[in-house]
């Protein structure tokens, strides 16, 4: 009997097993986030895998209760991430992926449209010796095949010295090699500004994320990002 391995967004940090619904296949549910009963309550949770029940015949596992999403949106690269948080930040693997993908996170209606292919949407500035020695360092280390060349990066400037023209630079070297990109801004009100200057060079590939996001907006970032 197949049962599935299900991290709980409780303080307790171990995998709980439940039963897939009937006429589902527990296969289909990996990857999704689903309703289980935990105590008193029901509450939303991350299927990780799936394994063969050995056990008595004599235990019973409680059922999901509801499965959430209709596609998966939990890879294993977010599993491991939660895994690591997990281990150094004393919480549970089921309250780290919650920090990752919020239980609220809400589809809408209608399907999010797949965003346009990616097109640079102004001329980029030149830069000046300072800014393209930092940018062709940071490319080297970005494009070596070998994790141990690549490296962290400190830059250090006065306000207006051209940091965020760097940061861009690397960021379209990054992208238009298939990789990802995350700008960290330090302060929730620095976001607009930002965001109109990400997007005016990124355009619509762009994502924003922070605590005054919507649930639907957060899914429908969920969905440009597995959509690529």
């Amino acid at each position: 009997m197949k049962i599935l391995e299900i991290a709980v967004p409780v303080p307790i940090n171990k995998i709980f097993s439940y039963l897939p619904p009937q006429n589902v296949e527990a296969i289909d549910i990996v990857g999704k986030r689903v309703k289980v009963p935990f105590g008193s309550r029901n509450l939303t949770s991350y299927v990780v895998g799936i394994v063969d029940y050995k056990g008595s015949s004599d235990f019973k596992l409680k059922e999901i209760s509801e499965i959430i999403d209709s596609e998966p949106i939990i890879f294993p690269e977010a599993i491991e991430l939660a895994k690591y948080i997990s281990q150094n930040y004393v919480c549970s693997v089921g309250e780290a992926l919650a920090s990752i993908i919020p239980p609220q996170m809400k589809a809408p209606k209608r399907t999010p449209k797949t965003p346009p292919p990616y097109e640079i949407a102004y001329q980029k500035h030149l830069l000046n010796p300072d800014q393209q020695n930092a940018v062709d360092l940071i490319t080297q280390s970005i494009s070596s095949p070998d994790p141990l060349a690549q490296r962290s990066f400190l830059i250090h400037g006065v306000t207006g010295s051209g940091k965020t023209e760097v940061y861009l630079n690397c960021i379209d070297f990054a992208i238009k090699n298939q990789k990802n990109a995350i700008m960290l801004i330090p302060e929730i009100s620095l976001t607009a500004q930002f965001v109109e200057v990400v997007t005016k060079r990124f355009g619509q590939i762009v994502g924003v994320w922070h605590s005054q996001i919507s649930n639907i907006d957060k899914y429908k970032l969920f969905h440009k990002a597995l959509s690529g």
